[in-house]
């Protein structure tokens, strides 16, 4: 639902769009935006209720009432099923082994037993001929589009991708950069300290204190149920007047961004210390550790092995999710493409083809490091943590 919010930036007419057109007629930015993060935000929590509900119900009904389950579910369980039990009785005589010894069949049913299966096999040689052509097919068509393009044009604008333009003068904001050195260092920022927000904030969210658990569940259920799009207007144009101050586009943005994935890693290290055995709880505890200990010595170094894989994929989101920042005019790597694409008219592809590419090399070096990262963990590796 929240990603919908992205379908504004192709002029479809969603949620975040009207809210936008609503503050250029009538000048209400702040009541517009307001009203667009209380709808997401009511929606979000209503989704999230129901699926609670949901899931209650069926932890309850599986543990006190095993039995009405299965009746419940019988009949609609054999009309979906019908087909794969007919399904597999066909094909079973297919992949089993030929009868051993001492089982005789008649010569007609070990006829029609042979049958089926050189016909079996006929059909899978046949799938795989056909999947072989159409990749082969696509990948002719892909190279020949390859081939078509005007490389001049890439190579003559790379380096604008890549870092946009030189320093012209000495009050250039972070000497001039843009394009993707901008995207990567605003995602450098923005995980280095969403890290550290969603490891408190997911400590915090475990406590037994109301007073910190009742503000870091507000944090992440407000940022949850808002687009990353919405988050980032109120860091820029209302955060602001707030305080009467003046933020940099860019970091209006590393703010938003950082915001917005400290809560999804604060539920991504709540999650990963709940996997944890309470055993492990008890036998530090047992031990004279305290809570701040066991949780530094015993758990995290545990959980944050656990947590590699969809924390490095929230990484990965953090880097992609730079693209919005062009919506507040930040010079990150989407921004100067259409700037390119604009100024030259009629090489979309070669421009677009070229940010996808470098958004590919990026996330796919991170995925990288994240599989040598986790499988030095998994050979006994220590995960340290100081604080």
């Amino acid at each position: 639902m929240k990603n919908s919010s992205l379908a504004m930036v192709v002029g479809v007419a969603d949620l975040t769009w009207q809210s936008q057109q609503i503050e250029s007629l009538t000048f209400r930015g702040f009541e517009a935006t307001t009203a667009a993060t209380v709808i997401y935000l009511s929606l979000s929590l209503l989704i999230a209720w129901i699926m609670n509900k949901i899931n209650s119900r069926l932890r309850s009904t599986v543990h006190r009432r095993p039995g009405r389950l299965r009746s419940m579910a019988a009949g609609p369980l054999r009309v979906l099923l019908w087909p794969g039990k007919k399904c597999a009785a066909w094909l079973a005589p297919l992949l089993i082994e030929d009868p051993e010894e001492g089982l005789e069949l008649s010569s007609a049913r070990a006829t029609w037993i042979r049958v089926r299966k050189i016909a079996f096999q006929g059909f899978v040689l046949l799938s795989k001929i056909i999947f072989a052509l159409s990749f082969f097919f696509v990948l002719l068509k892909l190279l020949q589009g390859l081939w078509g393009f005007n490389w001049q044009v890439i190579g003559e604008n790379i380096s604008r991708l890549l870092v946009w333009r030189f320093p012209t003068a000495e009050d250039d904001f972070l000497w001039g950069l843009g394009g993707l050195s901008f995207s990567i260092l605003m995602s450098v920022m923005a995980i280095g300290a969403s890290f550290f927000i969603g490891l408190l904030v997911g400590l915090g969210r475990m406590s037994k204190n109301n007073l910190l658990r009742l503000p870091c569940m507000a944090y992440i259920e407000f940022i949850r149920g808002n687009p990353l799009i919405i988050v980032i207007f109120w860091v820029y144009f209302f955060i602001p007047v707030f305080f009467d101050t003046f933020i940099n586009v860019f970091w209006s943005a590393t703010i938003a961004l950082t915001v917005f994935t400290g809560a999804y890693i604060a539920e991504i290290v709540r999650g990963g210390i709940m996997n944890i055995p309470a055993g492990h709880f008890e036998a530090a505890y047992s031990t004279g550790l305290s809570y701040y200990q066991t949780m530094r010595r015993i758990v995290l170094p545990q959980a944050l092995k656990q947590m590699i894989p969809a924390i490095v994929g929230q990484f990965i989101a953090i880097f992609k999710d730079t693209s919005l920042a062009f919506v507040i005019g930040v010079l990150e790597l989407t921004f100067v493409a259409q700037m390119l694409n604009n100024r030259l008219m009629v090489y979309p592809f070669e421009i677009y083809t070229s940010v996808a590419f470098l958004y590919f090399v990026c996330c796919y070096a991170m995925s990288i490091m994240a599989a040598r990262l986790e499988k030095r963990l998994s050979k006994g590796g220590r995960v340290s943590l100081r604080m």
